[in-house]
């Protein structure tokens, strides 16, 4: 197909900007100089951009168009990271740990 190798190299793109995204809010951060409107701009450009990459993903036929069982899967996989009473296990400096009932997302499934 003609268009994949432009979609393709868009891909890459993408982990740039998001990246040059994080670093000026938090250089911003660092100094004291973000507002909050600024903030919840950043974010959504950032999700903008993973949403434009998921796009990518399902135009190359790559992935299925189940955005929502996604997201799901990665979400019940990260809650299964706490502990028995439900709460985050940290390391000393902040990371969260995985739980004895931790398993990894099944993204397989949603292959093509």
């Amino acid at each position: 197909m003609e268009g994949e190798e432009g979609i393709e190299l868009e891909l890459t793109q993408y982990p740039i900007e998001i990246n040059l995204v994080l670093n000026q809010i938090k250089s911003r951060y660092l100094f004291g100089n973000i507002t909050y409107s600024e903030l919840l701009n950043a974010f959504c450009s950032i999700a903008n951009l993973l949403l434009s990459m998921l796009d990518k993903l399902v135009k190359l036929d790559i992935v299925d168009t189940d955005l929502p069982g996604q997201f799901l899967e990665v979400h019940q996989s990260n809650m299964s990271k706490l502990d028995k009473d439900g709460k985050p296990i940290f390391r000393k400096d902040g990371k969260i740990l995985k739980g004895e009932n931790y398993y990894k997302p099944n993204l397989k499934q949603f292959l093509k």
